[in-house]
């Protein structure tokens, strides 16, 4: 089971909101409670992986995106802190998978 947990520091709070957001260390765009920073536009879509019993998370921006262009929530280590977080990938095969029970 993964529980995820955005935590809480003076520049954070977690409000069951999250957000995308740039984070520099790592070069890329990360997950982050909504507490944190606003970024406006981003939404999370649910979408079945195809032939399994799981989910991906799709991340689309509020335009739709072309195929080719989509991006998924990934789970990936953070060059700092060593800790995993969540961050976007740009395609399916990297994407968390996603068990709803």
């Amino acid at each position: 089971m993964l529980v995820i947990d955005s935590g809480f520091s003076a520049y954070c709070r977690d409000v069951g909101l999250w957000r995308l957001g740039y984070d520099a260390s790592n070069r890329g765009s990360v997950v982050i409670a909504a507490g944190a920073f606003k970024i406006r536009g981003t939404r999370f879509m649910i979408e079945k992986a195809e032939g399994q019993p799981s989910y991906k998370i799709q991340v689309s921006p509020v335009q739709p995106l072309a195929q080719e262009h989509r991006m998924y929530l990934t789970v990936f280590r953070d060059f700092q802190s060593r800790m995993w977080m969540l961050g976007i990938t740009y395609g399916p095969t990297g994407a968390l998978q996603v068990e709803f029970h």
